[in-house]
């Protein structure tokens, strides 16, 4: 869908807001580097690609826990660590899900040299887990983390924050735990990629 200037203005109002609160947060880097994301466009326009989550949802909120004992390159203690492309394992991983997988895969891969700023976590839903699919998918991509919510209702918090479709999207998560923004696979090619190059670049932390 085109932007246009009204709703553009209305971005880059939610992207100060959303700067504005992670300020009063202390969390200065990732504020300092949203700022320039959704104000310093010489065109006008907004720069990013994704959805805003308005306010942004803490991953903590989710009670996240590490399954098993992979070795995660990443902080769950509100440090600052990796920045984070989360994905929702469904009751049943179906073409859709292996697509949105494979995306996150590839755009990570996509980043090169940065890439090693970057994880990619599954999170799963403890009521609808299926243990020999989740088994499949983390053989077939050693470098996906799986974290499980603290029980349903705790990952009932995203789809309060996104919709009924929560479980379709990838999810753009800060070093300090904030989910900033979610993507459609069918949303236009590259977007994530970009969207993350770009944070990349402005943002001297993960």
């Amino acid at each position: 869908m085109m932007s246009t200037p009204e709703s553009d203005r209305r971005q880059v109002a939610r992207g100060r807001r959303i700067a504005l609160a992670l300020l009063g947060g202390s969390l200065l880097p990732v504020a300092l580097a949203y700022w320039a994301f959704y104000t310093h466009d010489p065109k006008g326009a907004t720069s990013n690609l994704g959805t805003l989550l308005d306010p942004p949802l803490q991953l903590e909120s989710l009670d996240p826990a590490p399954i098993g004992n992979p070795g995660y390159p990443f902080s769950l203690d509100g440090r600052p660590g990796r920045w984070l492309l989360l994905a929702v394992l469904p009751p049943r991983c179906d073409s859709a899900c292996e697509q949105r997988l494979h995306w996150a895969r590839q755009t990570h891969v996509a980043l090169g040299k940065q890439a090693d700023r970057v994880a990619r976590v599954l999170m799963v839903d403890p009521g609808h887990v299926n243990q020999a699919e989740l088994s499949r998918l983390l053989e077939a991509d050693p470098h996906l983390y799986p974290l499980q919510a603290g029980s349903s209702a705790r990952l009932q918090r995203l789809v309060e924050a996104v919709g009924s479709g929560a479980q379709k999207y990838v999810y753009l998560v800060d070093p300090n735990g904030n989910l900033l923004m979610y993507y459609d696979p069918d949303s236009p090619d590259k977007a994530l990629l970009l969207d993350l190059k770009h944070l990349l670049k402005i943002s001297q932390i993960g």
